[in-house]
This record gives structure tokens, C-alpha cells and sequence, in this order.
């Protein structure tokens, strides 16, 4: 896959540009020996100190926090790291707030949504609405008691959390055939997230492959033009157009395949198959078994007929998250790595 997970190297901003020479060799040396207790506490007992970490700032303790849990999944399982992570909240709570009352614990939540998210949805879209509303405390900071609720709500959509619930609330655990299935779903999306965050996409020559591969060769071009009109959308961060355009891809790739590839001209109920919109087009495809290589794989496929929709006025209007353009690249790389795992098992 031309997108992996990203380094899990120290992230070190400009309020921590000291902190990483100090505390960067003696966390790597204990973790390289596989001492996580030690690490652990390391981190714990300079948050206590608070003079080389500021409990009330995790741009200076999360890459920290993040470097060990990481650690802990990749030599252990995902329940040590939720561990990790419990334990981590239990700390704040019962060590760190009697001392510096409440701190925006927002980030410790929203990994624990991650560290659950392959086992349980409905228990991670509970961490991560703890941790939207931890931001949501932490926008209303020093605005009194007349703060605006659109001005905090307007905020809080720059934040992770916000951006996971509003991809999440869409999708249901009955969705996948499998355990695995789910997880196939998570750990794209896991990187989707990440690479969103990073700005990263898909390398774009490999998709065009991918698309060879998936697409019969007379639907290939009405796809390529469409990826070139959604590249330009991301570029100039239009959320809006990002999610049409996803839309009309999906509705290309399925269109190519049906059409083109086996033949159909109408749909189960008679309809012309060049004149039906994304859904029907969906519809047609799930009936036939076999078509999408998984359910995760059909999933992201029904994810973006979700948001195709949702770009009607009165269905935003009524959605709980709104559209970002986070959001919507978010939906982009997840449907660009869904091809190329279509394309993975057409190859196989």
C-alpha cells in the first residue's frame, strides 16, 4: 500500500523544542528495552514536576504519551495500549487535578476512542465524544460564562475528535461480515486520519494504476478526469466539492464495472443503468455476490454515498457534525485506499 501509517517518531513543536533533548534518549533507551512501566512513570514524574512538561499543554507531554502507547500495541496488543491509556486518565484525575483542577484531558480520550475502535464502535464514539467535549471546555476557557455556544462549536471542528464523530456516526458495527472485516475498515481509516492530518494522499501514479486495474479500460478515462477535478478540489480545501467528487468517482468506478464489464444496461427494477444516481448504482452492485472483494471494502462505498447525500441542504441541516474539509479529505483518502485494496484483490 503506497500509504502507511505514519512515523511514530517524537512530534516536538515549538513549545517542546528543548524538552525532546532531555527526556527524547532516556524514553527511547527504556522502550528499546521493553521496560514500559519504567517509561511509563517517566512521563509521569516530570508531569508531577511540571518544569520540563506542562500538564496544562499537551502539545508538550501527548507525543510523548503517543510514543509510548504506539510502543506498547506494536510489542504488546491494542488492550495494553488501552491500558496504557485508562491508566493515563486515572493519573489526571486522581494525581494531577486536585492540584491544577480540571485539565483538558481531550487527547487521552480520543486515543482511547482509537484504541477501542477496532473491538467496539459504539464504546469509541463514546471516547470520543468525551474527548469533543473536553474540547469544547477548552475553547470556552476565558470566555466567562457568556460564552457563545456557536463561537465553541465553530472551534471544536478543527479538532480530531470532531472529525472522527462525524465520519463514525455513519457507520454501524452490523455493516462488516467479520471481526476482521471491521478491522480491515479501522486501520484505514486509522491511516486515512492520520494521513489527513499530515496532508498526505494516495501517490497519485499508483491510484491511476489501481483505477487500470479495477475500471475496464472503455469507463478508465470518465475516472481519471474525475480523480484530476477531485485533486484540484482538495488543493484548494473545498469540502464541498471534495465530497461530490468522491461521489462521482465511486459512481464512475461502479458505473464502469456494471455497464461496461458485465453488461448491465437496467437496473433490477428496469431502470436505464446511465441515468440512475450513486445509491441505485449501489444497490445494484451489492446484489451481486462477490462484487466488492469485502465488507470493508463496501463499506467506505456506502460511506460516500452517505456524504454524497448529506450535501442536500436540509440533510446537513439536520446532521450533528457538519461538513469540514477535514472531514471530507478524510473521506477522500479512505476511498482512494479502498481502491487500491480493490485493485490488491483483483490482483491477487
Amino acid at each position: 500500500m503506497p500509504l502507511k501509517r505514519h512515523s511514530e517518531a517524537l512530534l516536538v513543536g515549538a513549545d517542546g523544542e528543548g524538552i525532546a533533548f532531555i527526556m527524547q534518549p532516556k524514553i527511547e533507551a527504556l522502550l528499546k528495552a521493553n521496560k514500559f512501566d519504567e517509561a511509563t512513570e517517566l512521563l509521569r514524574s516530570h508531569l508531577s514536576a511540571a518544569e520540563l512538561l506542562n500538564p496544562r499543554n499537551d502539545r508538550t507531554w501527548a507525543p510523548y504519551a503517543d510514543h509510548i502507547g504506539f510502543t506498547i500495541r506494536e510489542r504488546k496488543d491494542r488492550a495494553a495500549e488501552s491500558g496504557f491509556w485508562q491508566d493515563l486518565l486515572k493519573f489526571f484525575v486522581a494525581d494531577l487535578e486536585p492540584k491544577w483542577m480540571h485539565l483538558h484531558k481531550g487527547h487521552i480520550f480520543f486515543r482511547l476512542g482509537f484504541s477501542t475502535l477496532h473491538d467496539d464502535m459504539s464504546k469509541a464514539v463514546s471516547f470520543f465524544e468525551k474527548a469533543l467535549e473536553e474540547d469544547r471546555v477548552l475553547e470556552s476557557a476565558g470566555l466567562g460564562d457568556g460564552a457563545q455556544l456557536a463561537h465553541v462549536e465553530k472551534a471544536v471542528q478543527r479538532y480530531s475528535a470532531y472529525v472522527a464523530l462525524s465520519i463514525l456516526e455513519t457507520i454501524q458495527n452490523e455493516q462488516f461480515d467479520s471481526p476482521a472485516e471491521r478491522q480491515r475498515f479501522v486501520q484505514a481509516f486509522s491511516v486515512s486520519f492520520d494521513a489527513a492530518i499530515q496532508g498526505k494522499q494516495v501517490e497519485p501514479a499508483q491510484l491511476g494504476q489501481g483505477l487500470a486495474i479495477v475500471v475496464p479500460k472503455n469507463g478508465l478515462q470518465s475516472s481519471l478526469k474525475i480523480l484530476e477535478e477531485l485533486d484540484k478540489a482538495i488543493n484548494l480545501q473545498m469540502a464541498i466539492a471534495t465530497v461530490s467528487l468522491c461521489g462521482a468517482l465511486l459512481e464512475s468506478v461502479l458505473l464502469g464495472i456494471l455497464y461496461h464489464q458485465r453488461g448491465l444496461s437496467n437496473t433490477s427494477k428496469g431502470e436505464n443503468i446511465l441515468k440512475v444516481e450513486l445509491g441505485k448504482l449501489l444497490n445494484e452492485a451489492t446484489r451481486i455476490e462477490g462484487f466488492f472483494p469485502s465488507s470493508s471494502i463496501r463499506a467506505v462505498c456506502e460511506l460516500v454515498h452517505i456524504f454524497r447525500n448529506r450535501l442536500h441542504p436540509g440533510n446537513e441541516i439536520r446532521q450533528k457534525y457538519k461538513l469540514t474539509f477535514r472531514v471530507a479529505n478524510t473521506l477522500s483518502i479512505l476511498l482512494r485506499l479502498a481502491l487500491m485494496e480493490w485493485r490488491k484483490n483483483l490482483s491477487e
